[in-house]
């Protein structure tokens, strides 16, 4: 007796069980078939709801089996499915993305995740999504496609990209939460960023204006945070699950081959992804169609070698941009490890190298010595990037253990190698000079959130990083092959640059409506740059050395919810950038009767800025939004005539030089406007509007600003079905007038033609299918009329009309 009723529990059990696992329902992401939290269920006539957890589960207690499911997300079209269908298909529901995702986007830009719309600063995210469907070709081109940042190329192997009239080192790049800049990041503009993998990145955000607080130095102008994809554990007990993703492109314009595979494994404790890809890019072939300017961008010789001589061929296609290629190879390892559910460790390895990059740019220079059968003398026979070598090495421990003194706390310890260098050879001259730099930087970064009550939180930290620099030069002659020194670009001896900082954010929730934050950094800044070899100065130091410290904040930062529909955010913050090595010790940078001397009195720059923003919902189908800035500059680095011991000029490399320093004498403002459009029209149909619009001007000089960039935007018109996805879209920029040019851009006569930069716009179409689950091709048709264009200050043309054709398999 008591066996039979044990056995009818047991049957009951068992049922009652089931009937607990039918009432749970899976969401996921259709294209990559990953959960999909904050799902809003509920029934036809509105009685039940339910919410989908990270898991993307949602519970269907309480709902009928006569019922009708309708699953809304505004990232999603909506779903609607009866619950018998829902049993049917395994209680699994796969949901599609809109045309125009629309959803509320989780953001690390105080370095830890929030909803975009809980912070102050203007924010513009690139999901891996739009970087899939986008296909660029590097991660500066993942950023121009976006239609929020403008970049500028010198070459094709390049892309320095300016955020609110600042550039190169002074806007930050992050990657997975540590700073790429170093102590030898330039004012001049950066190809840095191409160093990192865009089919590895899960996300990326630009946070406009001064992020100095959290981020620490060269935050002036805008922070660019890459998040590469992260390892992800199985959460079902004793399983393990695996996946592969390839991609194969080819591209017309620079006969582009890139091939891609990534492969990753998670159980419920361990996971792994690791990546390769290769790409290699041929000369860029440029557009036909020049309207106004015919003659402007063609490139009508090349220079090479002939039976030993230096010679300058005739180019039988004048749109192929010769001597323009490279090659790139990437990789990438990361190993998880969650011992709790409350501890998860973190190793991310990361490298990326390159061919020499033909620096194209001063390829096109021309010499003003006599012309031969072409026409004209180069004044270059060679002037190349070296190999453009970054490893990225970081160890981070997240900790979500609670105590008095923080919720949550992480520490990362990272280690970066950057090597860099720089080979030039004058036309009909037989010295080949090579300068090469290598870099060492270590990180370590220790962050704390605590969450007093319901209104109030903290999140504060502290940070330390430390840069050694070594630079070495020589001559090699070609013709003799005989080996010989000359000037390094750093301090031979070496150099160490090095801050330690301590920051905190306030957050306070007033109520539904007002949100309030605040926060403070103080930063002390040690340099420290040797001299070994005196040959090629006359200075009587042989080592420089600098102290310093900054203290920054956010001062006021407010959101305003005067109702659901609209929200109104006003951020007021200084940012400020370090002096490093190349500001300070680069004495071997002149030009012809000018020498830079050291200035150990320089103190770092800042940049005080205020934004406003305005942004309506629209009736759940679109959001628009309206900022405008303001960025004040003072104490800025300029070059500017100087005396040393007195005198100012001196013997330098055997020839009289002008002295000259880099001092804190500059200011300059800067201020714009940027619009921003996304709206779905119908559950197939979207646009996605954005322009951004600046200004500014040197207070000192009276003059305008080299990288404030003209105005420039995008227009993208969507279709999205189940399987298809289709875009066209045109981007623009408008004129940079000569005079408008600033002084150093004048200096550059052959990137610009006699009237300045011309305005410019594109057609381009572009659309992905869904074969089957596993497998999407794309393609896209680029500059369709085939448009001439060069962007602003950019040394090299851009892509004619560019076929693109590549196909993605994910298993």
């Amino acid at each position: 007796m008591i066996k039979k009723i044990t056995t009818y529990l047991l049957f009951v059990l068992l049922g009652f069980g089931l009937k607990l696992q039918a009432q749970k329902v899976t969401l996921f992401d259709i294209d990559n078939l990953k959960p999909v939290a904050e799902v809003f269920v509920i029934d036809h006539e509105q009685k039940h709801s339910s919410l989908s957890n990270p898991e993307g589960k949602a519970d269907l207690t309480g709902f009928q089996k006569t019922d009708t499911l309708i699953f809304h997300h505004p990232s999603y079209t909506r779903k609607i499915v009866s619950y018998s269908e829902v049993v049917a298909a395994n209680n699994t529901v796969y949901l599609t993305p809109s045309a125009v995702d629309l959803g509320e986007v989780m953001v690390y830009a105080n370095k830890r995740e929030q909803l975009a719309t809980e912070i102050p600063s203007t924010i513009s995210t690139i999901p891996a999504r739009e970087i899939s469907f986008n296909n660029p070709q590097t991660a500066a081109d993942a950023l121009s496609e976006s239609g929020q940042v403008f970049v500028q190329k010198s070459q094709l192997g390049g892309g320095s990209p300016m955020i609110r009239g600042f550039s190169a080192n002074r806007i930050l790049i992050v990657v997975d939460g540590v700073r790429m800049n170093n102590a030898i990041f330039r004012a001049g503009n950066l190809q840095n960023i191409i160093a990192i993998d865009p089919n590895t990145v899960d996300n990326t955000e630009v946070i406009y204006g001064p992020g100095s607080v959290i981020y620490g130095s060269d935050a002036l102008g805008g922070v660019m945070s890459f998040h590469t994809v992260k390892p992800e554990l199985s959460f079902r007990k004793d399983s393990t699950i695996w996946k592969i993703n390839t991609l194969l492109r080819y591209s017309t314009a620079n006969e582009e081959k890139t091939a891609h595979v990534r492969l990753a494994g998670g159980g419920n404790k361990w996971a792994a992804v690791a990546g390769l890809t290769l790409s290699d890019y041929e000369d860029l072939r440029t557009g036909a169609n020049r309207g106004n300017y015919p003659e402007f961008g063609t490139r009508t010789w090349f220079q090479g070698t002939y039976e030993g001589q230096d010679t300058a061929f005739a180019n039988s296609n004048v749109n192929l941009q010769k001597s323009s290629g490279y090659s790139q190879m990437n990789l990438m390892g990361k190993l998880r490890y969650q011992p709790t559910r409350n501890i998860d460790l973190n190793l991310n390895l990361q490298y990326s190298n390159s061919s020499l990059v033909p620096r194209y740019d001063r390829l096109t220079q021309v010499s003003q010595e006599a012309t031969d059968s072409t026409g004209v003398v180069p004044k270059y026979a060679r002037w190349d990037y070296g190999p453009q070598e970054w490893f990225f090495g970081t160890l981070e421990a997240d900790f979500d253990i609670q105590n008095d003194a923080w919720d949550r706390s992480r520490i990362i310890v990272g280690y970066q190698y950057f090597n860099e260098s720089r080979i030039d050879r004058r036309f009909n001259r037989s010295t080949r000079r090579t300068r090469d730099e290598r870099v060492n930087a270590y990180t370590v970064n220790l962050e704390f959130d605590k969450k007093i009550n319901s209104k109030h939180s903290l999140f504060y930290g502290i940070e330390g990083v430390w840069n050694t620099v070594f630079s070495q030069a020589w001559t090699y002659d070609i013709e003799t092959e005989e080996h010989g020194q000359t000037s390094t670009r750093y301090p031979d001896g070496g150099s160490d640059w090095a801050n330690a900082a301590a920051y905190v954010t306030y957050n306070f929730k007033l109520n539904k409506k007002w949100t309030f934050s605040t926060g403070l950094r103080y930063t002390y800044i040690y340099m420290k740059s040797r001299f070994t070899d005196t040959t090629y100065y006359d200075f009587d130091f042989d080592e420089i050395k600098l102290t310093t410290s900054a203290l920054n904040g956010s001062f006021l930062g407010l959101i305003y919810r005067p109702g659901e529909k609209w929200q109104l955010k006003l951020n007021t913050a200084s940012g400020f950038r370090s002096p490093n090595v190349d500001d300070i010790a680069k004495v071997f940078d002149s030009e012809p009767g000018k020498v830079i001397v050291p200035n150990e009195n320089l103190k770092p720059e800042f940049a005080y800025n205020a934004d406003l923003s305005v942004s309506r919902t629209l009736r759940d189908r679109g959001i628009v939004e309206l900022v405008g800035f303001y960025t004040y500059l003072v104490d800025a680095m300029v070059r500017r005539d100087a005396q040393l011991n007195g005198q100012d000029s001196i013997l330098y490399d055997g020839e009289m030089s002008q002295v000259q320093m880099i001092t804190n004498t500059g200011k300059a403002h800067i201020y714009g406007a940027s619009f921003n459009l996304k709206a779905n029209l119908s559950k197939k149909l979207g646009v996605i509007q954005t322009f951004t619009w600046m200004d500014g001007e040197d207070l000192v000089d009276n003059v305008p600003l080299r990288h404030v960039s003209p105005a420039f935007g995008k227009t993208s018109a969507f279709y999205k079905t189940e399987k298809l996805r289709a875009e066209f879209y045109t981007q623009y920029n408008a004129w940079r007038h000569w005079d408008d040019l600033a002084p150093e851009e004048q200096g550059k006569p052959h990137l610009y033609t006699q009237d300045g930069t011309p305005a410019w716009y594109t057609l381009n179409i572009r659309a992905s299918y869904k074969f089957l689950d596993y497998f999407e091709a794309n393609v896209a048709l680029e500059n369709i009329l085939d448009r001439h264009y060069r962007p602003y200050s950019s040394g090299i043309s851009a892509a004619g009309r560019n076929l693109i054709l590549s196909i993605r398999a994910s298993i």
